[in-house]
Parts: structure tokens; C-alpha cells; sequence
């Protein structure tokens, strides 16, 4: 097989998530098996439909070149729908190209993910060697047995290889930003910023039960160098001219040493730089002031929090080790060192009760009513993922796990139907994914391209919001159904 004379081609299908600019940032699975396609001689073409409308018209001119190989990127959710559509169409010009699937959803069920007919093997966990090992064999079926991390069809059977080392992030110490267009991932979601997102570690040692992490990380944790993460943060700035950097990764904060190597590197180094970062309010109650005062100086001005609930009751049964009270104390730490929290919550947990839910409005008010500068996301609604625990306690709550690869394409964060719940708590559930965009009288505006009259509708709703949730008067929304139009047509266009 001659490298240079073939290419593959690497889809990011889309999420539902897709404003450019705004809410749409770098397909970092694709990036990173696209660079280590590329540096292993292959001609790599990424296609996000995200920012490619026309990327059918884009694949089929690629086609005329010759590819050995479609690559797929999936996580659970409407995007199982998208993945579909660009199989399909692959399939239709040509049928002899054989269709890899990755990511979260298909590492996580791989037998039947296969069960599909657009799917020929499955990438399992990490992708950058093992695609590369998979391309370099592709056509020699006796290998396929010998290549670990995939799965992949023999004849009538489905073969689920075992499984390969975790990926040492610094073999990639900075992705072939070549392979994208990075003007169309700048965003301004670090507080207004010219930010894009950058990946510095995976995986979280943390237990909780509605996280992929367990199942797909299995609780270890990998990091790039400190001295790696400066390098890579300096050529952003130098290269893309970026103002911030969006540390979205799963836990930044693992390693506190780390942190701090990181952090007095930036200082030294004099990098001018602002960050948005991931951090748990557990390890914020035990900081020092000294450390909290040298992030703040190294750049970290944003830290998204995993609130989930603001029921004690619920905390504990979704493992999320902390507690409202240490949320409350989170944010008003924060509130002192001038770093803006935002916290994300979640609702319609198996065996959660209507006031526990309340109790997470109630928190998300107080927070924003103690600290104007911290941030809610709207709720999002449980989806049971599968491989984690509380996929299994679903179950039990007579939670019918979909038997296709396109029944999972129903898992949406404002949208539940699940056995445990009668159909008032559905609506209330719902409604409240939706009004909550409202809470901290910010986010709808950062969210749908930060338009001036949307700030001034974004401010007075969050405090007639604030007021409901104060006084548990939710009788008659009609405000409710405006929200829902205008947050589907101008957020969920998929």
C-alpha cells in the first residue's frame, strides 16, 4: 500500500451544538488520530460537519483521489444520527471503503455498535495507535486478530480484541493544527476572549456513577509535561493570535503538583494568557490561599465545577463525593480571588424526587445571588450511559437499554422519557432545562453569539427566574415555550 498516494479521511459528524464561533470548538478526537496518521506518512483529510455544511459535496471530491478508509468519531446521543448519515453515504459511492468507528459510544458497546450494517471495525478507547496499527494492516484479515484495541466483523462473528495501553499524551505533545482551519474554532467562552480549546490530560480517578470515565479511562489519569503544556499554550498564542485557552479536558486539577509547575512556568515564562479550566469544589475548600492566589496570577480566571445536585441525598447516591455545602463554600472562595465559577447540574436521576430537584434550582439561585460573577449552565438531564453505575440502577428502575446502535440516538440533555418518572415531573424536567439557560442572567447570551438585546433579555428574566425559584411558583410558563423555540432552532440545528 503506497501511503503517499491515498488518503483517509476522518469525519467529526455533528452534535446538535453547531454555531460557529460560539458554541462549536475543535474535534479533538479527530485531531489528535489525524496527526498520528500523519506523522506515520498517511495524507490526512479531517471533515467536521459541524462547520462543513456541504460536506458531502467536500467528501466526494476527496473520493476522486483514492481513500483507504473512513474514520468515524461518536459519542452517545443525535449524534449517533449524524455518524449514520455520513456511513450511509460513504457507503453509497462507495461500498468497498471501509467505514472505523471511534469514541466514547462505540469503546463503550462495541459488539453492538458492529451489529450495525455502516459499521467494519471499532476503535476502542485511545485512537492514535491503534487507527495507525489498524491502517497499516487494513486488507490483511489474518493481522486484525493481532492488532489490540479494536473490534471488528470475521465472517458472521463479532471479535473484541484486548484491549491496548493507555496513549502517552506527550508523543503528541502539540496536534497538526494544519489538518483544520483553527479560525473557525476560536469562541469567546472564556468571558469574552478570543479563546480556542486545547487538551492537556485524560481521565478523572473519580468515582462518579453517571460519568463515561469509570468505563472508559477506568479511573486512571495521563497528562501531558508541565513543561509540554507551556509549549503548546505558547504556540496557540503565537500562531493564532488567542487571548485565552480552554483547558476543556476532565480534570485538570488531578495533580496539584502539576498545577503549580504549570502555573509558576506561565509566570516565569511572562505567558500572557487567560484560562478556562476544569476543577472540583471539593479540592477548592482545601486549597490554600497561597496556591488560589498563583493560579489567579498564572491566568486562571474561569473554573467550570461539577455541582450535579444540590441535594445531599442525591450527591451521595451519584458518588459525587461532596456536598451543597461545599458548593456554597466553592463559590465563595472563588468570589475572593476574583476566578469565576461556573457550575453544572444535572436533574431526573433514578430514585431522585421532585423536591430533591428543587433543592438543585434552589442552589443554582443561591449561588448566583452570593457571587453575581459565577455562572449555571442549564440543566442537563440524566442519560444513561452505558457502562457506567447508574446505567445499571436505571435498569433496575425499569429503564429498557435500546437494542441498536440508533436507539441510543435519543440520549438528549433536555429531553427524558424514562419509567420512574411520571409525566408532571417529565414536563417540570424539561421545562427547567430549558429557564435555567435564564438563571445566571449570563449564559443565554454567551451561548446564542452574545447579541446585545439577548444580555438585556438574558438580565431581566434571570431575576423574574430567580424570583420563581425563591417563591416555588412555576404555575403557568409561558415564557417557557418562546425559550424552547428559540434555544431548538438557534442551538440544536443538527
Amino acid at each position: 500500500m503506497d501511503k503517499n498516494d491515498k488518503k483517509i479521511v476522518l469525519f467529526y459528524p455533528k452534535t446538535g451544538f453547531s454555531i460557529k464561533n460560539v458554541s462549536i470548538v475543535i474535534p479533538q478526537s479527530v485531531l489528535y488520530v489525524g496527526t498520528a496518521l500523519k506523522m506515520n506518512g498517511y495524507d490526512v483529510k479531517i471533515i467536521d460537519t459541524m462547520i462543513d455544511d456541504n460536506w458531502r459535496a467536500t467528501f466526494k471530491k476527496e473520493l476522486e483521489d483514492g481513500i483507504i478508509a473512513v474514520g468515524i468519531s461518536c459519542m452517545t446521543g443525535m449524534q449517533i444520527l449524524a455518524s449514520l448519515d455520513i456511513a450511509k453515504y460513504v457507503r453509497e459511492l462507495n461500498p468497498d471503503i471501509p467505514l472505523i468507528w471511534g469514541g466514547i459510544h462505540p469503546s463503550l458497546l462495541p459488539e453492538q455498535t458492529l451489529e450495525n450494517p455502516y459499521v467494519d471495525f471499532v476503535v476502542i478507547g485511545d485512537g492514535e495507535e491503534t487507527t495507525v496499527d489498524l491502517i497499516n494492516n487494513l486488507g490483511n484479515r489474518e493481522n486484525y486478530k493481532n492488532i489490540p484495541g479494536i473490534a471488528f466483523k470475521n465472517g458472521g462473528k463479532i471479535v473484541v480484541n484486548p484491549p491496548r495501553k493507555p496513549f502517552d499524551l506527550n508523543k503528541i505533545p502539540i496536534p497538526d493544527y494544519s489538518l483544520l482551519d483553527v479560525r473557525n474554532y476560536i469562541t469567546s467562552q472564556t468571558k469574552g476572549e478570543r479563546d480556542i480549546v486545547v487538551h492537556t490530560s485524560r481521565g478523572c480517578p473519580h468515582r462518579c456513577t453517571y460519568c463515561y470515565n469509570p468505563a472508559f479511562h477506568h479511573r486512571r489519569y495521563r497528562t501531558l509535561t508541565p513543561e509540554n503544556v507551556v509549549r503548546h499554550i505558547k504556540y496557540i498564542i503565537k500562531n493564532y493570535n488567542i487571548t485565552a485557552i480552554n483547558l476543556n479536558e476532565d480534570n485538570f486539577f488531578t495533580d496539584k503538583a502539576r498545577v503549580e509547575k504549570i502555573c509558576q512556568l506561565l509566570i516565569k515564562e511572562n505567558v500572557k494568557i487567560k484560562i478556562r479550566t476544569q476543577c472540583r469544589v471539593d479540592y477548592i475548600v482545601k486549597y490554600s490561599d497561597e496556591f488560589l492566589k498563583l493560579i489567579r496570577k498564572a491566568g486562571i480566571i474561569l473554573l467550570y465545577l461539577g455541582g450535579e445536585s444540590g441535594s445531599n441525598k442525591i450527591l451521595k447516591k451519584i458518588k459525587k463525593d461532596i456536598t451543597r455545602e461545599q458548593i456554597i463554600t466553592a463559590n465563595r472562595i472563588l468570589k475572593g480571588y476574583d476566578i469565576s465559577p461556573r457550575f453544572s447540574f444535572m436533574g431526573g436521576f433514578p430514585g431522585e424526587s421532585i423536591e430533591d430537584f428543587k433543592e438543585t434550582l434552589d442552589l443554582m439561585r443561591v449561588l448566583i445571588e452570593e457571587n453575581p460573577a459565577a455562572y449555571t449552565t442549564p440543566i442537563q438531564l440524566f442519560s444513561p450511559y452505558p457502562g457506567t453505575e447508574l446505567f445499571d440502577l436505571a435498569v433496575e428502575h425499569n429503564f429498557k437499554p435500546p437494542s441498536t446502535l440508533e436507539g441510543y440516538s435519543k440520549s438528549n440533555w433536555n429531553e427524558i422519557d424514562y419509567e420512574w418518572l411520571t409525566e408532571k415531573e417529565k414536563n417540570f424536567l424539561e421545562n427547567a432545562s430549558f429557564f435555567t439557560y435564564f438563571i445566571d442572567s449570563k449564559s443565554v447570551a454567551e451561548y446564542t453569539g452574545n447579541h446585545f438585546i439577548l444580555r438585556v433579555i438574558n438580565r431581566i428574566y434571570g431575576k423574574i427566574i430567580r424570583l420563581r425559584i425563591r417563591f416555588n411558583f412555576y404555575f403557568f410558563m409561558p415564557e417557557v415555550y418562546f425559550i424552547k423555540y428559540f434555544i431548538k432552532k438557534r442551538v440544536h440545528k443538527v
